[in-house]
């Protein structure tokens, strides 16, 4: 007897993977635009036309890189070309990365980052299919650690022009939230958390779309429900425990807010899905989204970073083959023990969290100092007489001295020299102009009549950033930590002068 071997599957779907891709994307441009037409409506088009332009910098970005990778690997026709641009997807990493920035990004970090997600988190693995990580993630997690000031949230009519706006650094909701306490932060209510009408990353704030969008997905095939469904049980059961633990006066209240805030829905809907980072196995993916669950709550609850979705996934993508090996193959005699195992992972993950917040509860100024003034050993204050002080601290290289002259009646800052600025930066902006920094003349010079007040938006416990008020000058994203020294000495001889009162 003759026996016919062949590979399997032995069943053909008659979906292509382009078709899903382009499906995909499909969906993703309809949060594309639904952002475009929100920031023309809230603010203007010219907002609008930004995040447009944000989305296409990124693709032409990366389908140059998909060109240039096919002439490496000896396409040359057209044809050839179009075909390899087409398979390699680039185009769904690049919307996924450009929708998890907020709209008043610099360009230029734009095309690093989409350089970076392309050639580093797919090519450099040997392309689509073969990338360990999600190509999306590397570049937001690359641009926010190399240009975290650039990420500015805030949008703010322009002081020259009211017709314009401007971008400032702002806090996210999610790091407005003490989460020990769980309340919608002040500015907020729950229709515009659902709906989306507030600063954020540019397709991560509008979740009631996100839900319809996964929804959709999930009906379609084209997202695998038990990885997005075993990722929100698990945030929920976590949050339901610590809203109990933690003594919240409404424990559902306090479970919701954490699905519908920061990029948690996005994050399930479009990245935590990704067929090629995640697990292969049906009972893997389960397992794969109750870890990255369990990451997202550790990281944005227990950590300073506000934020734990990609954080959390990355982590999770590099779990992928231990599951698959562990999980791939294996069959389960009775559908009960599979179950157990699984509620295993769940139930150690809710104790795990609730068992490491008992041994290191959050406290009710979470992401505070106790010592409210702590920021100022940072700085050296020199008081030479009633109205004039001496203020040094240290900048990119070196130190930074500062002269300052103060009206205490009028409480303002009069006049502004500086002393010693050996910092090449310092050079750069305030001497050569290169920079062109538009806060300089507000804060160094004569006549300044610099108001105290403008300080209190802006906190120094680490790198003085703005808190996302309205300010007549702010810290140049060029040189964060020169203009933030600059700044911080001021507000150390503010904070002097009123006898140290307060951080903003």
């Amino acid at each position: 007897m003759k026996f016919s071997l062949a590979k399997g599957p032995f069943l053909r779907s008659k979906r292509t993977t382009t078709g899903i891709m382009l499906e995909l994307f499909a969906v993703l441009v309809v949060v594309w635009l639904t952002s475009v037409v929100a920031y023309s409506v809230r603010f203007n088009f010219l907002v609008g036309l930004r995040a447009i332009l944000l989305v296409l910098v990124s693709l032409f970005t990366t389908i140059v890189i998909d060109v240039l990778m096919a002439l490496v690997k000896g396409k040359r026709s057209i044809k050839d070309i179009s075909k390899f641009v087409l398979t390699s997807y680039s185009y769904v990493t690049s919307i996924i990365f450009t929708l998890c920035l907020p709209v008043g990004v610099s360009y230029y970090v734009v095309v690093i980052g989409s350089i970076v997600a392309t050639l580093l988190g797919k090519y450099v693995f040997g392309g689509f299919g073969y990338n360990v990580f999600n190509p999306a993630i590397i570049g937001r997690i690359f641009v926010g650690l190399a240009f975290g000031s650039s990420m500015k949230y805030g949008i703010e009519s322009s002081m020259s022009n009211s017709a314009s706006y401007d971008f400032v650094s702002g806090a996210t909701v999610t790091g407005s939230i003490n989460w020990a306490q769980g309340t919608i932060p002040e500015g907020f209510d729950w229709k515009t958390l659902l709906f989306g009408n507030y600063n954020g990353a540019m397709g991560e704030t509008y979740t009631l779309l996100l839900l319809v969008a996964g929804i959709y997905l999930i009906i379609r095939g084209i997202i695998n429900y038990r990885i997005v469904l075993s990722y929100l049980v698990t945030v929920s059961g976590i949050s339901l425990f610590l809203g109990l633990f933690y003594g919240v006066s409404n424990v559902f209240s306090y479970t919701l807010l954490h699905l519908v805030t920061g990029g948690l829905m996005f994050g399930a809907v479009f990245m935590i899905t990704d067929p090629v980072t995640s697990p292969k196995a049906m009972n893997g993916k389960i397992i794969y989204g109750i870890g990255a669950g369990f990451l997202t709550m550790l990281i944005r609850v227990n950590s300073s970073y506000p934020e734990g979705v990609m954080y959390s996934i990355a982590l999770m993508n590099m779990f992928t083959p231990l599951i698959d090996s562990c999980i791939k193959g294996n069959t389960f005699s009775k559908v009960g023990v599979k179950w157990a195992v699984i509620a295993s992972f769940l139930v150690g993950s809710i104790g795990l969290s609730v068992g490491f917040n008992a041994l290191y509860p959050l406290k009710e100024g979470q992401g505070e100092n106790e010592d409210p003034n702590a920021w100022m050993s940072n700085y050296a204050v020199e008081k030479i007489d009633d109205n004039t002080y001496t203020v040094s601290s240290k900048g990119f290289y070196d130190d930074i001295k500062m002269k300052v002259y103060v009206d205490k009646e009028k409480e303002i800052i009069t006049q502004v020299e500086l002393i010693e600025y050996s910092d090449h930066e310092l050079t750069n902006i305030y001497v050569e102009g290169i920079y062109g920094y538009s806060g300089y003349d507000k804060i160094i010079g004569n006549n300044l009549n610099l108001s105290f007040s403008e300080f209190d938006n802006f906190n120094c416990d680490n790198m003085c950033t703005n808190t996302g008020a309205s300010t007549s000058f702010d810290v140049e994203s060029g040189a964060t930590y020169t203009t933030g020294a600059l700044i911080g000495n001021l507000k150390a001889v503010v904070e002097t002068v009123r006898g140290g009162v307060s951080n903003g």
